[in-house]
Protein backbone atom coordinates (compact mmCIF):
# COMPACT_ATOMS: atom_id res chain seq x y z
CA UNK A 1 0.00 0.00 0.00
CA UNK A 2 1.65 3.45 -1.34
CA UNK A 3 1.82 6.39 0.91
CA UNK A 4 -0.67 9.04 0.57
CA UNK A 5 0.48 12.37 -1.08
CA UNK A 6 0.94 15.25 1.00
CA UNK A 7 -1.70 18.05 1.07
CA UNK A 8 -1.18 20.57 -1.64
CA UNK A 9 -0.48 23.70 0.73
CA UNK A 10 -0.55 26.28 -2.96
CA UNK A 11 -1.72 25.22 -6.08
CA UNK A 12 -3.16 27.49 -8.93
CA UNK A 13 -5.57 26.47 -11.98
CA UNK A 14 -6.19 28.17 -15.17
CA UNK A 15 -3.82 31.15 -14.22
CA UNK A 16 -3.82 33.68 -16.86
CA UNK A 17 -2.44 37.36 -16.53
CA UNK A 18 -2.58 39.60 -20.15
CA UNK A 19 -1.05 42.57 -21.03
CA UNK A 20 -2.06 43.91 -23.68
CA UNK A 21 -2.03 41.66 -26.70
CA UNK A 22 0.41 39.61 -24.48
CA UNK A 23 -0.34 36.61 -22.95
CA UNK A 24 2.45 36.85 -19.97
CA UNK A 25 1.21 33.89 -18.44
CA UNK A 26 -1.52 31.60 -20.26
CA UNK A 27 -3.53 28.77 -18.60
CA UNK A 28 -0.74 27.68 -15.77
CA UNK A 29 -1.66 24.68 -13.49
CA UNK A 30 1.04 23.80 -10.38
CA UNK A 31 0.13 22.04 -7.22
CA UNK A 32 2.71 22.63 -4.66
CA UNK A 33 2.52 19.93 -1.69
CA UNK A 34 3.86 20.15 2.29
CA UNK A 35 7.29 20.06 1.78
CA UNK A 36 7.65 20.76 -2.07
CA UNK A 37 11.87 21.66 -3.65
CA UNK A 38 9.69 22.64 -6.55
CA UNK A 39 11.59 24.64 -9.40
CA UNK A 40 10.37 26.88 -11.99
CA UNK A 41 12.51 27.21 -15.20
CA UNK A 42 12.26 28.45 -18.54
CA UNK A 43 13.80 30.92 -21.03
CA UNK A 44 13.39 34.92 -20.73
CA UNK A 45 10.11 35.75 -21.38
CA UNK A 46 8.55 32.62 -20.44
CA UNK A 47 6.29 34.13 -17.56
CA UNK A 48 7.99 32.97 -14.45
CA UNK A 49 8.16 35.99 -12.92
CA UNK A 50 4.87 37.01 -14.01
CA UNK A 51 3.78 33.62 -12.42
CA UNK A 52 5.29 34.17 -8.61
CA UNK A 53 3.74 37.41 -8.64
CA UNK A 54 0.68 36.07 -9.23
CA UNK A 55 1.28 33.21 -6.50
CA UNK A 56 2.26 36.17 -4.13
CA UNK A 57 -0.38 38.42 -4.72
CA UNK A 58 1.58 41.45 -6.11
CA UNK A 59 -0.05 41.12 -9.49
CA UNK A 60 -4.33 39.84 -9.77
CA UNK A 61 -5.00 36.98 -12.30
CA UNK A 62 -6.77 37.73 -15.47
CA UNK A 63 -8.85 34.49 -15.22
CA UNK A 64 -8.16 31.42 -13.03
CA UNK A 65 -8.18 31.38 -9.27
CA UNK A 66 -5.20 31.10 -6.67
CA UNK A 67 -5.48 28.41 -3.31
CA UNK A 68 -3.37 28.16 0.03
CA UNK A 69 -3.94 25.65 2.20
CA UNK A 70 -7.23 25.31 0.81
CA UNK A 71 -8.26 28.83 0.93
CA UNK A 72 -8.86 31.02 -2.40
CA UNK A 73 -6.82 33.38 -1.99
CA UNK A 74 -7.19 34.83 -5.37
CA UNK A 75 -8.69 38.38 -4.60
CA UNK A 76 -6.04 38.85 -1.36
CA UNK A 77 -3.57 40.99 -1.66
CA UNK A 78 0.09 40.50 -1.31
CA UNK A 79 0.30 41.73 1.79
CA UNK A 80 -2.82 39.52 3.40
CA UNK A 81 -1.29 36.67 1.67
CA UNK A 82 2.44 37.53 3.42
CA UNK A 83 0.15 37.47 6.38
CA UNK A 84 -1.85 33.84 5.61
CA UNK A 85 2.11 32.20 4.98
CA UNK A 86 3.59 33.15 1.94
CA UNK A 87 7.17 34.48 2.05
CA UNK A 88 9.18 35.95 -0.72
CA UNK A 89 12.73 36.86 -1.57
CA UNK A 90 13.11 39.16 -4.60
CA UNK A 91 15.02 39.07 -7.58
CA UNK A 92 16.59 42.57 -6.84
CA UNK A 93 17.46 43.24 -3.23
CA UNK A 94 14.86 44.57 -1.10
CA UNK A 95 17.05 45.14 2.05
CA UNK A 96 16.98 48.07 3.71
CA UNK A 97 21.46 49.12 2.87
CA UNK A 98 21.62 51.86 6.07
CA UNK A 99 20.50 48.86 8.68
CA UNK A 100 22.11 46.13 10.72
CA UNK A 101 21.80 42.89 9.36
CA UNK A 102 19.68 42.22 12.65
CA UNK A 103 17.76 45.19 12.13
CA UNK A 104 16.88 43.72 8.70
CA UNK A 105 15.44 40.63 10.56
CA UNK A 106 14.12 41.84 13.76
CA UNK A 107 11.50 44.21 11.35
CA UNK A 108 10.03 41.03 9.67
CA UNK A 109 10.08 38.95 13.00
CA UNK A 110 8.13 41.67 14.74
CA UNK A 111 5.00 40.01 13.12
CA UNK A 112 5.17 37.04 14.32
CA UNK A 113 6.99 37.36 17.63
CA UNK A 114 4.64 40.60 18.53
CA UNK A 115 5.29 43.92 20.05
CA UNK A 116 3.37 45.11 23.13
CA UNK A 117 3.21 48.54 23.67
CA UNK A 118 5.60 50.56 25.71
CA UNK A 119 6.11 54.41 26.10
CA UNK A 120 10.14 54.14 26.72
CA UNK A 121 12.06 51.23 25.09
CA UNK A 122 12.56 47.90 26.82
CA UNK A 123 14.29 44.56 26.42
CA UNK A 124 12.73 42.18 24.06
CA UNK A 125 13.97 38.91 24.57
CA UNK A 126 11.57 36.82 22.51
CA UNK A 127 12.64 39.30 19.38
CA UNK A 128 16.16 39.21 20.11
CA UNK A 129 16.42 35.30 20.64
CA UNK A 130 14.62 34.86 17.45
CA UNK A 131 16.79 37.00 15.14
CA UNK A 132 19.92 35.73 16.42
CA UNK A 133 18.30 32.07 15.96
CA UNK A 134 17.07 33.08 12.13
CA UNK A 135 20.84 34.75 11.72
CA UNK A 136 22.66 31.38 13.09
CA UNK A 137 20.56 29.81 10.54
CA UNK A 138 21.76 31.41 7.65
CA UNK A 139 25.13 31.46 8.74
CA UNK A 140 25.24 35.52 9.60
CA UNK A 141 25.60 34.76 13.41
CA UNK A 142 28.90 36.77 13.59
CA UNK A 143 27.72 39.60 10.79
CA UNK A 144 24.49 40.91 12.68
CA UNK A 145 25.93 44.34 13.72
CA UNK A 146 26.84 44.73 10.22
CA UNK A 147 25.03 47.32 7.86
CA UNK A 148 24.01 45.53 4.86
CA UNK A 149 25.62 48.25 2.38
CA UNK A 150 29.10 46.62 3.97
CA UNK A 151 27.51 43.09 3.42
CA UNK A 152 28.64 41.02 0.23
CA UNK A 153 26.35 40.19 -2.74
CA UNK A 154 26.04 36.42 -1.28
CA UNK A 155 25.85 37.78 2.53
CA UNK A 156 23.18 39.74 1.31
CA UNK A 157 21.29 36.82 -0.34
CA UNK A 158 21.39 34.53 2.74
CA UNK A 159 20.10 38.01 4.62
CA UNK A 160 16.73 38.09 2.52
CA UNK A 161 16.49 33.80 3.41
CA UNK A 162 16.67 35.18 6.49
CA UNK A 163 13.85 38.10 6.61
CA UNK A 164 12.08 35.82 4.64
CA UNK A 165 11.98 32.79 7.19
CA UNK A 166 11.71 35.65 9.88
CA UNK A 167 7.51 35.77 8.99
CA UNK A 168 7.38 31.96 9.79
CA UNK A 169 5.77 30.99 6.28
CA UNK A 170 4.63 27.51 5.21
CA UNK A 171 5.52 28.50 1.31
CA UNK A 172 8.32 30.55 0.60
CA UNK A 173 8.90 31.63 -2.88
CA UNK A 174 12.76 32.75 -3.94
CA UNK A 175 13.31 34.71 -7.56
CA UNK A 176 16.39 33.57 -8.78
CA UNK A 177 18.35 33.26 -5.68
CA UNK A 178 21.60 32.49 -6.82
CA UNK A 179 21.77 35.31 -9.13
CA UNK A 180 25.26 37.02 -9.22
CA UNK A 181 26.86 34.35 -6.92
CA UNK A 182 30.23 32.98 -7.54
CA UNK A 183 30.04 29.06 -6.79
CA UNK A 184 31.59 28.95 -4.09
CA UNK A 185 28.46 30.84 -2.52
CA UNK A 186 25.66 29.17 -4.52
CA UNK A 187 27.48 26.00 -3.14
CA UNK A 188 27.02 27.64 1.12
CA UNK A 189 23.32 28.69 -0.67
CA UNK A 190 22.66 25.55 -1.55
CA UNK A 191 23.68 24.20 1.70
CA UNK A 192 21.28 26.55 3.56
CA UNK A 193 18.10 25.21 1.43
CA UNK A 194 18.95 21.83 2.55
CA UNK A 195 18.92 22.95 6.07
CA UNK A 196 15.43 24.50 6.10
CA UNK A 197 12.32 22.87 7.27
CA UNK A 198 11.18 19.98 6.20
CA UNK A 199 7.90 21.10 5.98
CA UNK A 200 8.62 23.89 4.71
CA UNK A 201 7.08 23.93 0.63
CA UNK A 202 9.72 26.18 -1.74
CA UNK A 203 9.06 27.59 -4.86
CA UNK A 204 11.80 29.14 -6.90
CA UNK A 205 13.25 30.46 -10.00
CA UNK A 206 16.71 29.67 -10.90
CA UNK A 207 19.04 29.50 -14.23
CA UNK A 208 22.02 27.77 -12.37
CA UNK A 209 20.29 24.35 -13.82
CA UNK A 210 23.60 22.60 -11.40
CA UNK A 211 21.77 24.07 -8.52
CA UNK A 212 18.29 23.54 -9.90
CA UNK A 213 19.11 19.47 -10.27
CA UNK A 214 20.47 19.47 -6.58
CA UNK A 215 17.81 21.42 -4.82
CA UNK A 216 14.71 20.35 -6.49
CA UNK A 217 12.81 17.04 -6.27
CA UNK A 218 10.22 18.30 -9.32
CA UNK A 219 10.59 20.94 -12.08
CA UNK A 220 8.17 22.73 -14.10
CA UNK A 221 9.20 24.39 -17.37
CA UNK A 222 7.51 27.34 -18.82
CA UNK A 223 7.30 28.41 -22.18
CA UNK A 224 5.76 31.00 -23.67
CA UNK A 225 3.58 31.55 -20.52
CA UNK A 226 2.58 27.42 -20.89
CA UNK A 227 3.65 25.06 -19.21
CA UNK A 228 5.95 22.76 -21.17
CA UNK A 229 6.74 20.50 -18.38
CA UNK A 230 6.37 19.42 -15.01
CA UNK A 231 8.01 16.03 -13.69
CA UNK A 232 11.19 14.49 -12.09
CA UNK A 233 14.41 16.33 -12.36
CA UNK A 234 16.02 13.99 -14.86
CA UNK A 235 13.08 13.59 -17.00
CA UNK A 236 13.20 17.55 -17.54
CA UNK A 237 16.95 17.10 -17.98
CA UNK A 238 16.48 14.46 -20.60
CA UNK A 239 13.87 15.98 -22.49
CA UNK A 240 14.65 17.15 -25.92
CA UNK A 241 11.71 19.51 -26.03
CA UNK A 242 12.82 21.57 -22.81
CA UNK A 243 16.49 21.17 -24.24
CA UNK A 244 15.29 23.59 -27.22
CA UNK A 245 13.59 25.52 -25.72
CA UNK A 246 15.27 26.39 -22.73
CA UNK A 247 18.79 25.28 -23.33
CA UNK A 248 19.33 26.10 -26.84
CA UNK A 249 21.54 24.16 -28.77
CA UNK A 250 25.53 23.71 -28.77
CA UNK A 251 25.23 24.73 -25.08
CA UNK A 252 28.53 23.52 -23.46
CA UNK A 253 28.59 21.36 -20.63
CA UNK A 254 32.42 21.03 -19.79
CA UNK A 255 34.49 23.94 -18.52
CA UNK A 256 37.99 22.50 -18.57
CA UNK A 257 39.65 21.11 -21.59
CA UNK A 258 41.12 18.39 -22.36
CA UNK A 259 41.77 18.73 -26.30
CA UNK A 260 44.26 21.28 -26.00
CA UNK A 261 43.44 22.24 -29.46
CA UNK A 262 39.54 23.03 -28.29
CA UNK A 263 38.81 26.55 -28.11
CA UNK A 264 35.69 28.71 -26.96
CA UNK A 265 32.31 28.35 -28.70
CA UNK A 266 31.68 32.03 -29.50
CA UNK A 267 35.36 33.27 -30.70
CA UNK A 268 35.57 30.77 -33.87
CA UNK A 269 32.65 32.72 -35.77
CA UNK A 270 33.29 36.39 -34.24
CA UNK A 271 35.00 38.33 -37.37
CA UNK A 272 38.66 38.83 -36.20
CA UNK A 273 39.56 42.39 -35.18
CA UNK A 274 41.51 44.70 -36.87
CA UNK A 275 44.15 45.14 -34.16
CA UNK A 276 44.92 40.99 -35.01
CA UNK A 277 48.72 41.36 -34.28
CA UNK A 278 48.33 43.40 -30.80
CA UNK A 279 49.49 42.00 -27.81
CA UNK A 280 49.19 42.84 -24.13
CA UNK A 281 51.71 45.64 -23.76
CA UNK A 282 49.45 48.35 -26.70
CA UNK A 283 46.20 47.83 -24.54
CA UNK A 284 43.55 50.59 -25.39
CA UNK A 285 42.94 50.33 -21.75
CA UNK A 286 45.35 50.19 -19.32
CA UNK A 287 45.34 50.15 -15.64
CA UNK A 288 48.25 50.89 -13.52
CA UNK A 289 48.34 50.69 -9.30
CA UNK A 290 44.81 51.65 -8.73
CA UNK A 291 43.24 51.65 -5.48
CA UNK A 292 39.99 52.82 -4.20
CA UNK A 293 36.99 51.92 -1.85
CA UNK A 294 34.05 53.40 0.35
CA UNK A 295 33.51 54.87 3.45
CA UNK A 296 34.34 51.35 5.21
CA UNK A 297 37.54 51.05 4.03
CA UNK A 298 39.46 50.39 0.49
CA UNK A 299 38.55 47.86 -1.75
CA UNK A 300 41.05 47.58 -3.98
CA UNK A 301 44.35 47.89 -3.53
CA UNK A 302 46.78 48.71 -6.53
CA UNK A 303 45.43 46.77 -9.95
CA UNK A 304 47.07 46.50 -12.43
CA UNK A 305 45.48 45.00 -15.60
CA UNK A 306 45.92 45.75 -19.66
CA UNK A 307 43.25 44.89 -22.44
CA UNK A 308 44.18 45.36 -25.88
CA UNK A 309 41.86 46.49 -28.81
CA UNK A 310 39.85 43.76 -30.41
CA UNK A 311 40.87 41.55 -27.25
CA UNK A 312 38.48 40.01 -24.22
CA UNK A 313 39.57 39.77 -20.71
CA UNK A 314 37.36 37.92 -18.29
CA UNK A 315 37.74 39.47 -14.62
CA UNK A 316 36.75 36.53 -12.27
CA UNK A 317 36.92 35.90 -8.68
CA UNK A 318 34.68 35.74 -5.66
CA UNK A 319 31.45 38.12 -4.94
CA UNK A 320 33.00 40.56 -2.95
CA UNK A 321 36.57 40.93 -4.00
CA UNK A 322 36.26 44.21 -5.76
CA UNK A 323 35.26 43.47 -9.28
CA UNK A 324 32.55 45.75 -9.77
CA UNK A 325 34.20 48.68 -7.29
CA UNK A 326 36.89 48.00 -9.91
CA UNK A 327 34.47 48.90 -12.90
CA UNK A 328 32.83 51.75 -11.44
CA UNK A 329 36.50 53.34 -10.43
CA UNK A 330 37.67 52.89 -14.20
CA UNK A 331 34.08 54.72 -14.70
CA UNK A 332 35.10 57.56 -12.62
CA UNK A 333 31.70 56.19 -10.49
CA UNK A 334 34.20 55.81 -7.00
CA UNK A 335 36.97 58.18 -7.20
CA UNK A 336 40.95 56.48 -7.18
CA UNK A 337 42.63 57.45 -4.22
CA UNK A 338 45.89 56.38 -6.61
CA UNK A 339 47.03 54.71 -9.64
CA UNK A 340 46.49 55.69 -13.07
CA UNK A 341 43.52 54.63 -15.92
CA UNK A 342 44.92 55.34 -19.38
CA UNK A 343 43.10 55.41 -22.19
CA UNK A 344 45.84 54.86 -25.34
CA UNK A 345 47.87 56.30 -23.13
CA UNK A 346 45.65 59.56 -21.97
CA UNK A 347 45.56 58.88 -17.91
CA UNK A 348 41.71 59.22 -16.94
CA UNK A 349 41.79 58.72 -13.26
CA UNK A 350 39.98 61.10 -11.40
CA UNK A 351 37.80 62.72 -14.13
CA UNK A 352 34.38 62.69 -14.17
CA UNK A 353 31.60 60.01 -15.82
CA UNK A 354 30.53 61.93 -19.05
CA UNK A 355 34.06 62.85 -18.97
CA UNK A 356 35.68 59.37 -19.14
CA UNK A 357 32.19 58.42 -21.58
CA UNK A 358 33.19 61.07 -24.21
CA UNK A 359 36.56 59.83 -24.18
CA UNK A 360 35.84 56.54 -24.88
CA UNK A 361 34.97 54.45 -22.45
CA UNK A 362 31.43 52.42 -22.22
CA UNK A 363 29.86 50.87 -19.40
CA UNK A 364 26.97 48.24 -19.39
CA UNK A 365 26.12 48.04 -15.82
CA UNK A 366 25.00 44.77 -13.54
CA UNK A 367 21.18 45.01 -13.35
CA UNK A 368 20.98 46.89 -16.73
CA UNK A 369 20.07 49.89 -15.37
CA UNK A 370 17.56 50.93 -18.25
CA UNK A 371 14.49 53.03 -17.85
CA UNK A 372 11.29 50.96 -17.82
CA UNK A 373 9.04 54.05 -18.96
CA UNK A 374 11.30 54.86 -22.39
CA UNK A 375 11.22 53.19 -25.50
CA UNK A 376 13.91 51.06 -27.47
CA UNK A 377 14.74 54.05 -29.69
CA UNK A 378 14.68 56.51 -26.70
CA UNK A 379 17.33 54.97 -24.81
CA UNK A 380 19.35 54.85 -27.86
CA UNK A 381 18.61 58.19 -29.33
CA UNK A 382 19.20 59.82 -25.83
CA UNK A 383 22.68 57.99 -25.12
CA UNK A 384 23.83 58.91 -28.60
CA UNK A 385 23.38 62.79 -28.42
CA UNK A 386 25.94 63.50 -26.23
CA UNK A 387 28.73 61.40 -28.36
CA UNK A 388 27.75 62.82 -31.74
CA UNK A 389 29.62 65.98 -30.53
CA UNK A 390 32.82 63.59 -30.35
CA UNK A 391 32.65 62.41 -34.26
CA UNK A 392 32.07 58.58 -32.75
CA UNK A 393 28.65 58.21 -32.20
CA UNK A 394 26.76 55.15 -34.50
CA UNK A 395 23.17 55.72 -35.45
CA UNK A 396 20.17 53.56 -34.06
CA UNK A 397 19.45 52.28 -37.33
CA UNK A 398 23.08 50.94 -37.78
CA UNK A 399 22.43 49.20 -34.29
CA UNK A 400 19.24 47.75 -35.28
CA UNK A 401 20.71 45.91 -38.49
CA UNK A 402 22.80 44.54 -36.37
CA UNK A 403 19.91 43.28 -33.39
CA UNK A 404 17.10 42.64 -35.40
CA UNK A 405 15.72 41.86 -32.11
CA UNK A 406 15.71 45.63 -31.01
CA UNK A 407 14.24 46.75 -34.58
CA UNK A 408 11.11 44.77 -33.70
CA UNK A 409 10.71 46.27 -30.16
CA UNK A 410 12.20 49.83 -31.15
CA UNK A 411 8.91 51.80 -29.77
CA UNK A 412 7.86 49.24 -27.25
CA UNK A 413 8.58 50.69 -23.49
CA UNK A 414 11.80 48.88 -22.12
CA UNK A 415 10.20 48.22 -18.76
CA UNK A 416 7.50 45.40 -20.69
CA UNK A 417 10.57 43.81 -22.38
CA UNK A 418 11.98 40.17 -21.29
CA UNK A 419 15.31 40.75 -19.35
CA UNK A 420 17.40 38.88 -22.06
CA UNK A 421 15.76 42.13 -24.15
CA UNK A 422 16.79 44.74 -21.83
CA UNK A 423 20.21 43.13 -21.78
CA UNK A 424 20.77 43.62 -25.53
CA UNK A 425 19.70 47.14 -24.89
CA UNK A 426 21.81 48.06 -22.25
CA UNK A 427 24.77 46.35 -24.56
CA UNK A 428 23.34 48.53 -27.47
CA UNK A 429 22.90 51.49 -25.61
CA UNK A 430 26.75 51.44 -24.79
CA UNK A 431 27.72 50.73 -28.40
CA UNK A 432 25.56 53.69 -29.84
CA UNK A 433 28.49 55.91 -27.97
CA UNK A 434 31.19 54.10 -30.41
CA UNK A 435 33.74 53.62 -27.91
CA UNK A 436 37.02 52.46 -28.18
CA UNK A 437 36.68 49.95 -24.66
CA UNK A 438 33.22 48.78 -23.16
CA UNK A 439 33.45 47.31 -19.36
CA UNK A 440 30.43 44.44 -19.38
CA UNK A 441 29.72 43.77 -15.58
CA UNK A 442 27.62 40.38 -15.27
CA UNK A 443 25.90 40.59 -18.35
CA UNK A 444 24.33 37.21 -17.97
CA UNK A 445 22.98 37.78 -14.42
CA UNK A 446 19.79 36.58 -14.12
CA UNK A 447 19.20 35.07 -17.95
CA UNK A 448 18.31 32.04 -19.23
CA UNK A 449 21.29 29.84 -20.79
CA UNK A 450 19.98 30.14 -24.62
CA UNK A 451 20.31 33.79 -24.51
CA UNK A 452 23.62 33.85 -22.28
CA UNK A 453 24.87 32.50 -25.60
CA UNK A 454 23.36 34.96 -27.12
CA UNK A 455 24.92 37.79 -25.39
CA UNK A 456 27.99 36.12 -25.65
CA UNK A 457 27.17 36.10 -29.49
CA UNK A 458 27.37 40.24 -28.98
CA UNK A 459 30.51 40.29 -26.83
CA UNK A 460 32.15 38.72 -29.28
CA UNK A 461 31.18 40.63 -32.35
CA UNK A 462 31.88 43.94 -30.29
CA UNK A 463 35.75 42.85 -30.18
CA UNK A 464 35.39 41.75 -33.50
CA UNK A 465 34.89 45.32 -34.27
CA UNK A 466 38.57 46.25 -33.03
CA UNK A 467 36.60 47.27 -29.76
CA UNK A 468 38.55 46.41 -25.90
CA UNK A 469 36.22 44.55 -23.89
CA UNK A 470 36.64 44.05 -19.85
CA UNK A 471 34.00 41.24 -19.15
CA UNK A 472 33.24 41.07 -15.74
CA UNK A 473 31.34 37.49 -14.92
CA UNK A 474 29.85 34.72 -12.63
CA UNK A 475 29.33 32.50 -15.59
CA UNK A 476 32.23 30.26 -16.69
CA UNK A 477 30.80 28.97 -19.66
CA UNK A 478 30.31 32.58 -20.86
CA UNK A 479 33.96 33.85 -19.87
CA UNK A 480 35.57 31.10 -20.85
CA UNK A 481 33.57 30.86 -24.47
CA UNK A 482 34.69 35.24 -25.52
CA UNK A 483 37.83 35.72 -23.56
CA UNK A 484 41.18 34.83 -24.95
CA UNK A 485 42.44 36.45 -21.50
CA UNK A 486 41.69 35.68 -17.24
CA UNK A 487 42.26 37.62 -14.97
CA UNK A 488 41.32 36.34 -11.32
CA UNK A 489 41.03 38.86 -8.49
CA UNK A 490 40.67 38.46 -4.95
CA UNK A 491 40.76 41.02 -1.74
CA UNK A 492 41.10 43.35 -3.89
CA UNK A 493 43.96 42.87 -5.93
CA UNK A 494 44.84 40.53 -9.25
CA UNK A 495 46.12 37.28 -8.10
CA UNK A 496 46.09 35.36 -11.55
CA UNK A 497 46.37 36.21 -15.09
CA UNK A 498 46.73 33.49 -18.17
CA UNK A 499 45.31 32.78 -21.26
CA UNK A 500 41.95 31.15 -21.25
CA UNK A 501 43.19 28.13 -22.62
CA UNK A 502 46.06 27.38 -20.38
CA UNK A 503 43.38 28.46 -17.34
CA UNK A 504 40.80 25.88 -18.58
CA UNK A 505 43.58 23.42 -18.57
CA UNK A 506 44.52 23.90 -14.92
CA UNK A 507 40.81 22.60 -12.57
CA UNK A 508 42.84 23.27 -10.00
CA UNK A 509 43.94 26.48 -9.79
CA UNK A 510 39.98 27.55 -11.15
CA UNK A 511 38.92 25.45 -7.92
CA UNK A 512 41.91 27.05 -5.62
CA UNK A 513 41.02 30.50 -6.70
CA UNK A 514 36.87 30.69 -7.38
CA UNK A 515 35.69 27.61 -4.86
CA UNK A 516 34.46 25.46 -7.95
CA UNK A 517 35.01 21.65 -8.30
CA UNK A 518 36.35 20.50 -11.68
Amino acid sequence: MTAPSPPAILSCAGLVRTFGALRAVDGVELTLPVGARHALIGPNGAGKSTLFQLLAGGLAPTAGRVWLAGRDVTRVSDAGRARLGIGQTFQHSSLFPSMTAAENVALAAERVVGRPWSPWPRPRPALRDRVEQLLADVDLADRRGVPVAALSHGECRQLELAVALATAPCVLLLDEPAAGMSPAESERFAALVHRLPAELAILFVEHDLDLVFRLATRVTVLHLGKVLLSGAPEEVRQSPAVQEAYLGTGRREDLFLTDPGEAGPFRRSARRPRGEGMTATTGALEVHGLRSGYWQGTVLHGVDLAVPRGRILALLGRNGVGKTTLVMTIMGLVPPSRGRVELDGRDLAGRRPDEIARAGIALVPQGRRIWPTLTVHEHLDLAGRHARRTGRARSPDELYQQLPRLAERRHQLAGQMSGGEQQMLAIARALVTGPSVVLLDEPSEGLAPRVVDQIGEMIAAIAGGGVAVLLVEQDLHLAFGVAEQIAVMAKGAIVHRSDTAAFRRDPATARRLLGIEA
